[in-house]
C-alpha cells in the first residue's frame, strides 16, 4: 500500500501489486526465512504536489495476512494485519518506559523499500514507527516508539526491536523542485516547511510475534501484552499448515520416467504429485501434462487430497461408474455439492477446477497476496469466489505478467499438478507480479 499526504492531510491510495511469499506457520514453521515482497508503479497524489515512484517492498519472515475490525484510540476500522515471525527460538520482547534505547536491542523484524526511480528529488529523514499498547475501553493506541529507521532518495528501512503491533508505514519526503538541502530537518529549519510533500509504502499495521508469543497464544487465546483482544483469525493462521504434515512420499519417481516430463516449468510439481500419490500417469511411461482432464479426475484429485489432511490414505475402492466414490466423498465433506455438475465425464475449465480444489482442504488456505482484480474475472465470473481465494492463497498465479485466468478454458494435466501441488506444499505457492 502508499499513501500521499501534503500538509498533514492524507490521501489514501490501495494499490493492485504484486507479491512474493511463502509460508510457514508454528508449529510446523520451516527454518528458513520466507519474505513478503511486492513491485510497485504508481502516481502518488495529484496535480503539481504528484510524484511517480518505482520502488520494491520486502517485509521478511512474513506468516500470513489478517482482514479484522480493530479499535484504535477508540475508533473501530477494518483494518489488514501482517502478520511476522521473529526469529527461531526468540523469545517475547515488550517495550516499558525502563527502556534505554535501541544500541544494544535485538532486531526482531524490518520493512525495506528500495526506490529505483522517482521524478521527484526526496530527502532524508529519520522514521521513529510506534508501538501500540491495548486496553478494553481505548482498544488499540500509541504507546511508545518501537524501533528506529531512515528514508532517502534511495531507499527507506525502519527495525523493530519488540514483538507485538506496530506501525510499518516507511514515509518519504518531497518537493517540486530540488531544494539545495539533503536532510528534512534543514528544510524546515530553513522555514520551507510549506514546500514538503509526504508518501508512505509499507502497511499499516504489522503484527511480530516471537515463539514464545506464538505457544502462549495457542494455549491461552491471546497474546500476553494486549490480555483480553483475541485477534480474530489468528489461530487459524497459526495452525493452518498444521494439515499439510500428513503429506509423505508414497512413491518413487525416477528422473526420465515419464518421456513427456524433462525439464519443462511443470517437471517439478509432477514429480512431487507423483510421489505424494495425488496423480499418475496415463500409462507407465506417458504423464500426458498437455492433456485435459475431466470433472470427475478433479474431483477424485481433491478428494485424495481432503482425505490424506483429515490423516487419511487418500486411497478410495473404486466402483462403477469409477468416480462415484470419490463423488459422494466430495459431496458428504462439503468440497461440492450435489446438484453442482450434470455430467462428471465432460472436461474440466479452469473456473470449475478452482471451484473443486478450493475446498479440498478442511481448513481456509492462508491469505498471503493482496490480489483485489484479476483482468477476466469479476463478480459475475461463476467461481469468482473461488478464483480470488486461490490467487491470494499463492495456488493460482494467472496465464501472464497482468494475471489473467482464462476460467473458461479447459485446464490442462500440468497445469492440475502445479495447483495440486501448491496446495498440498505451502512453501511452493507461488510469485506474482501484477
Amino acid at each position: 500500500m502508499v499513501s500521499f499526504a501534503k500538509k498533514g492531510y492524507l490521501l489514501y491510495f490501495v494499490l493492485i501489486v504484486s507479491i512474493i511469499s511463502s509460508i510457514f506457520s508454528f508449529p510446523a514453521i520451516g527454518a528458513e526465512n520466507r519474505s513478503y515482497e511486492i513491485k510497485i508503479q504508481a502516481t502518488i497524489g495529484e496535480g503539481s504536489g504528484s510524484i511517480t515512484i518505482d520502488a520494491d517492498l520486502s517485509i521478511p519472515n512474513l506468516i500470513g495476512i489478517l482482514e479484522m475490525d480493530l479499535m484504535v484510540e477508540g475508533e473501530t476500522e477494518h483494518a489488514t494485519v501482517y502478520v511476522l515471525r521473529d526469529r527461531p527460538g526468540s523469545k517475547m520482547k515488550i517495550p516499558s518506559a525502563l527502556d534505554m534505547g535501541f544500541a544494544d536491542g535485538e532486531l526482531c523484524g524490518s520493512v525495506k523499500v528500495k526506490i529505483n526511480k522517482a521524478d521527484r528529488p526526496i530527502y532524508t529523514r529519520d522514521l521513529y514507527p510506534s508501538w501500540f499498547d491495548y486496553s478494553s475501553d481505548f482498544g488499540f493506541y500509541y504507546s511508545y516508539d518501537s524501533g528506529e529507521g531512515f528514508s532517502n532518495a534511495e531507499r527507506g528501512e525502519i527495525n523493530y526491536y519488540y514483538n507485538g503491533l506496530h506501525s510499518a508505514r516507511v514515509f518519504f519526503t518531497y518537493t517540486e523542485e530540488t531544494l539545495d538541502y539533503e536532510h528534512v530537518d534543514d528544510i524546515i529549519d530553513a522555514m520551507m516547511e510549506d514546500k514538503l510533500y509526504s508518501f508512505w509504502v509499507g502497511a499499516k499495521y504489522i503484527l511480530i510475534l516471537s515463539d514464545e508469543d506464538i505457544e502462549y497464544f495457542l494455549d491461552k487465546g491471546e497474546l500476553l501484552a494486549y490480555s483480553g483482544f483475541k485477534w480474530p483469525g489468528l489461530y487459524e493462521l497459526l495452525t493452518a499448515n498444521d494439515i499439510y504434515k500428513n503429506f509423505t512420499s508414497k512413491n518413487n519417481y525416477t528422473p526420465g520416467q515419464f518421456a513427456d516430463v524433462t525439464n519443462q516449468w511443470y517437471a517439478d510439481s509432477v514429480k512431487k504429485v507423483y510421489e505424494l500419490g495425488l496423480m499418475k500417469g496415463k500409462s507407465d511411461d506417458k504423464f500426458d501434462p498437455e492433456g485435459t482432464i475431466t470433472i470427475a479426475e478433479a474431483i477424485a484429485m481433491a478428494a485424495r487430497l481432503h482425505n490424506i489432511c483429515m490423516s487419511g490414505s487418500g486411497e478410495f475402492t473404486q466402483g462403477t461408474p469409477w468416480y462415484d466414490v470419490y463423488v459422494n466423498y466430495a459431496i458428504e465433506n462439503g468440497i461440492i455439492r450435489n446438484d453442482d455438475f450434470r455430467d462428471y465425464s465432460l472436461k474440466a475449465t479452469r473456473a470449475e477446477m478452482a471451484y473443486i480444489f478450493a475446498s479440498a482442504v478442511p481448513k481456509t488456505l492462508v491469505k498471503i497476496n493482496n490480489v483485489g482484480s484479476i483482468p477476466d474475472v469479476n463478480e459475475n465470473t461463476k467461481y469468482h469466489d473461488s478464483i480470488f481465494l486461490l490467487y491470494r492463497a499463492g495456488v493460482l498465479t494467472g496465464n501472464d505478467a497482468s494475471g489473467t485466468f482464462a476460467p473458461d478454458t479447459e485446464i490442462t494435466r500440468a497445469q492440475a499438478a502445479a495447483i495440486i501441488t501448491r496446495i498440498a506444499i505451502p512453501s511452493e505457492r507461488k510469485t506474482l507480479n501484477y
